[in-house]
């Protein structure tokens, strides 16, 4: 810790307009954790970032290379272990393997972080698949630390996610957000990240059974959280996406903003799938795509208007996978009513109602029966318990004051 306490001492040893009152009052210590801090090292995550803020602020350096150099000179055991969680949740991977070789002969707490967070890396590089992490969870034991264990929870259900068992993930929620409500002050840290880490479970979920309030009440959360560009552009997405059928203005401004967040990003493949949500929303309001657009996506648009054959665009679908949006396509182009009723009833037995009203909404302009589509036009299924999540809980990612934030 002394790196990081000699290094915020001549900081405001260089600067004589900054008084400690000041300083105190903008990290928010008393005089007795101030004073611990320079002679003890003594001081928790969420006081180092608004350290590092203040830093950031007065000498232009970004917030977040501050805080991951000090990530590495943090030598209490809490502090390490938010540490990691601070990489994780931030998409730091660097970072994020720098701690685990740093860290990685340590035992008790330690090693139980280091097991963990050891999978969590994994996923976040690619080494292991989403299906893989409730069997990879399942070979650690004797995790003992609570939001390790609450952590590992979580992780379980990115994995049913991926499976589709959207049912068990609805039933095991709630617990774990009363396990996170139950941590103690000491993990104040944790309880944000992990609660961040929950919207960042429900908000898509929300949106496929058709809650687009809630969706959106996540996404909002995700998006004043200010972690990162990408986890702002996939919550601008759920938004835009929550706005699809009704409101197209809305809907594009919002997908707009995902695909522009995610240039930030520069991760190719994530801007190609951010690019083909506007430009799917574009076509379900019969916006004219441009020429960079998806291939398939411009094969659609083109036989909805008579310039290619049906024929000619189910083999053009055919090439590349079939997510929910092809499925889509394949059963809408030829405005078939028993075809699309037949995806309609599909799409509703999966639980996918947010599509299952796309399609019933087509249905709607095809001519059906109005009266008949109307529970598939307003159905929704609500996450049972009690899911409690203000938009601002994960306070200290940001400013209320306008100042630098900590995630760019």
């Amino acid at each position: 810790m002394e790196y990081i306490t000699k290094m915020v001492h001549d900081f405001i040893e260089d600067h004589d307009d900054i008084k400690k009152t000041d300083v105190m009052e903008f990290v928010g210590m008393s005089e007795s954790a101030y004073r611990d801090f320079f002679k003890k090292g003594k001081i928790s995550f969420k006081k180092l970032i608004k350290f590092a803020q203040l830093i950031s602020r007065e000498t232009g350096k970004g917030s977040q290379e501050i805080l991951s150099e000090w990530c590495l000179h943090i030598t209490r055991t809490e502090t390490i272990k938010n540490s990691f969680e601070y990489s994780a949740i931030t998409t730091n991977a660097p970072l994020l393997k720098r701690l685990l070789l740093l860290h990685q002969n340590t035992d008790g707490v330690l090693k139980q972080t280091v097991e963990v967070y050891r999978i969590v890396y994994n996923y976040m590089v690619g080494t292991l698949s989403g299906f893989e992490l409730k069997d990879a969870i399942g070979r650690l034991h004797n995790i003992t630390s609570k939001p390790l264990l609450i952590l590992m929870n979580i992780i379980r259900q990115y994995n049913n996610y991926f499976e589709g068992d959207i049912q068990k993930i609805i039933n095991e929620v709630s617990e774990i957000q009363k396990d996170i409500t139950n941590l103690g002050p000491r993990e104040t840290f944790y309880k944000e990240c992990l609660t961040f880490r929950v919207c960042e479970l429900l908000a898509p979920i929300s949106l496929q059974l058709n809650d687009v309030k809630s969706a959106r009440d996540f996404a909002e959360s995700i998006i004043n959280a200010n972690i990162s560009a990408k986890k702002k552009s996939d919550a601008y997405y759920v938004i835009g996406m929550s706005y699809l059928p009704d409101d197209k203005n809305v809907c594009l401004y919002n997908l707009r903003k995902s695909y522009e967040l995610m240039r930030e990003v520069g991760d190719l493949q994530y801007i190609q799938e951010a690019k083909f949500n506007l430009d799917f929303a574009k076509v379900f309001h019969g916006v004219e795509l441009d020429e960079d657009s998806n291939f398939r996506l411009r094969a659609y648009q083109k036989a909805r208007n008579g310039k290619i054959s049906l024929a000619k665009l189910h083999t053009i679908l055919e090439r590349g996978d079939k997510d929910n949006f092809i499925i889509f396509f394949e059963n809408t182009a030829e405005k078939s009513i028993d075809v699309m009723y037949n995806c309609l009833e599909s799409f509703f037995c999966q639980e996918n109602f947010f599509f299952a009203r796309l399609v019933a909404k087509e249905l709607e302009k095809a001519g059906a029966d109005s009266r008949a589509l109307r529970p598939f036009l307003k159905f929704k299924k609500l996450i049972k318990g009690e899911v409690l999540i203000e938009k601002d809980i994960i306070s200290h990612f940001n400013r209320s004051d306008g100042g630098s934030r900590i995630c760019i």
